[in-house]
């Protein structure tokens, strides 16, 4: 499209004038002439500048795709594999390993945590000795706070309270620490003492509150009843935190 001259009239400079000899000898062309004139003109020069031009130009989609490396057959989405995730530390996975469940500050929960075959018995007074001083330090740090408990000969029953998740993760895991420590220095000896992680519960009702008191504070008689070399001849066990409890 072309704009005609006489619509943008302006002053030329006189070294650009064209002479008046010129201009009588140009031509009067019409849109049509000086339309075809321009593109001959057009195409001409770029010819000839296709010709000096040293940058070749090609067309992406026509060059040579690469060869592309052999793709090992492995998954690169993830997901779900056979043998994936962390290991158990025995035969079995005692607990699972799944994701736990939120907890909010108003809830408390019931903890228990098992021992590693082949160690001594719990229920004896230098074990409790030294599991009563790791309570005593480890009972109530950073929004975790330990309830009550209860000793048994290969595992032990916590009621704890806590601001949330993390603080009751953090909580139970220097409170087993302590308790690993104490019980290794008692028996002269290195490693791990507990068999897997802990198993939580969380009490969300009155009832469940009551019923998991019952059950901690009252796990020797029944373990008693049943025959598994635990002897409970008091009224209250002397094992448990049921001497300080004051709501029968």
């Amino acid at each position: 499209m072309f704009v005609r001259a006489d619509r943008h009239r302006r002053a030329v400079p006189a070294h650009l004038a064209v002479p008046a000899q010129w201009a009588v000898a140009l031509p009067r062309w019409s849109t049509q002439e000086r339309d075809r004139t321009f593109a001959e003109h057009y195409l001409t020069s770029r010819a000839n500048f296709a010709n000096i031009c040293v940058i070749t130009m090609t067309d992406r989609a026509r060059q040579p795709k690469k060869k592309q490396q052999g793709v090992l057959p492995f998954r690169q989405n993830g997901g779900r594999r056979a043998g994936a995730g962390r290991k158990p530390k025995g035969e079995k996975a005692l607990v699972s390993h799944g994701p736990r469940a939120l907890l909010a500050a108003r809830f408390p929960a019931h903890v228990t945590m098992k021992l590693l075959r082949g160690l001594p018995r719990l229920r004896s007074k230098p074990e409790y000795t030294a599991l009563r001083a790791a309570f005593a330090a480890g009972c109530d740090r950073h929004g975790f706070r330990l309830t009550h408990y209860a000793v048994l000969n290969d595992h032990l029953h916590f009621l704890v309270e806590a601001r949330d998740r993390t603080a009751l993760t953090r909580g139970l895991q220097g409170l087993a620490i302590r308790i690993a420590k104490a019980l290794n220095r008692l028996w002269r000896r290195a490693g791990t003492v507990f068999a897997d992680r802990y198993h939580d519960r969380i009490l969300k009702t009155p009832r469940e509150v009551r019923n998991a008191l019952r059950y901690v504070l009252g796990n020797g008689k029944k373990h008693a009843t049943e025959g598994r070399e635990i002897q409970v001849p008091q009224a209250i066990d002397t094992f448990t935190s049921a001497p300080w409890f004051d709501g029968f």
